[in-house]
């Protein structure tokens, strides 16, 4: 049963019972107690079993299937909540409307001896109430779909939302890898321009040394074999040093005055001279491979 339905159903209750006596299972010297009145309440609005030969004080033990609620200054029942007094037997009743302060209540045999009625209460003597088992409200057909399309929309909006996360994250690092890129370029171009740099002074040597070889190429072979010449004289004269001092410590020419060895030294190269220009001119002719090698090779 649900709140509405409740509601409804204790309001046709108090209509029916207003000003009556009720009597529900009680002996014959019990007559018109609170308990009839609630018992009632229990067997006619809730469709639940009744509590018999049980003081009012003691229908919390029994009720177990419904919320026990304790009177506390801020707490306040709801219409259709049975109301439990302290006292040696207690007394019930089942509250209609009310604040913090004090309420009314369907009551029977409150004062004694009195039908059913609305009575006013305060909290003073309250032990707390009894709250009934309530089922959610049912929703509409139209309401539910509505409950299930607007789901629907914000799921729709959480999956856009982490989507746009996931491509801020995305974006912002491509932009890091951007401007990594960025300066790689930069650091790319400076090393292209100094190999470019680099290339232009190789061709510029290139093109010296092409052009010295181009001279050198035009010279005539006479202006060629002049500049050979005197080099090969200076070579001769070379090997000849080189030959007399490694022989120095021989008898005849350690005695000799070191110009005296100088001398030497320079007829030495005379004959290596001769020598060389006899293989230039013989290697020529010759198909001997030590005879065209064998001689200061330019």
């Amino acid at each position: 049963m649900t709140r509405t339905e409740l509601e409804k159903k204790f309001k046709q209750f108090i209509k029916d019972n207003d000003g009556k006596f009720i009597e529900v299972a009680g002996s014959a010297n019990a007559l018109n107690q609170c308990v009839d009145l609630a018992n009632a309440y229990l067997r006619d609005v809730l469709n639940h079993k009744i509590v018999e030969w049980t003081n009012a004080i003691d229908f919390p033990e029994k009720l177990t299937d419904f919320e026990w609620i304790e009177n506390e200054p801020y707490n306040i029942p709801k219409p259709g909540d049975l109301m439990i007094f302290f006292g040696q037997y207690g007394h019930i009743s089942i509250f209609v409307k009310g604040d913090v302060n004090s309420f009314n209540s369907f009551d029977e045999n409150y004062p004694t001896n009195s039908p059913a009625h609305i009575q006013k209460h305060n909290y003073n003597n309250v032990f707390g109430w009894l709250r009934p088992p309530i089922e959610s409200e049912n929703m509409s057909d139209s309401l539910q779909e509505c409950l299930k399309q607007h789901n629907q929309l914000v799921d729709e909006a959480n999956k856009r939302d982490k989507k746009l996360k996931t491509v801020k994250a995305e974006l912002k690092q491509t932009k890091k890898d951007l401007e990594t890129c960025k300066k790689q370029v930069g650091a790319y171009k400076g090393k292209v321009t100094e190999a470019q740099n680099a290339t232009i002074k190789v061709r510029e040597n290139l093109t010296e040394c092409s052009l010295a070889l181009k001279e050198l190429q035009n010279k005539p072979p006479e202006t060629i074999e002049a500049i050979k010449e005197p080099l090969r004289y200076v070579v001769s004269m070379a090997v000849g040093l080189v030959i007399t001092f490694a022989y120095k410590e021989y008898p005849i020419l350690g005695q000799l005055q070191p110009d005296q060895q100088v001398l030497i030294a320079g007829l030495v190269g005379l004959v290596v001279r001769g020598i060389d220009k006899f293989m230039h001119e013989v290697g020529k002719q010759s198909k001997n491979v030590l005879v065209r090698n064998v001689k200061i090779p330019f």
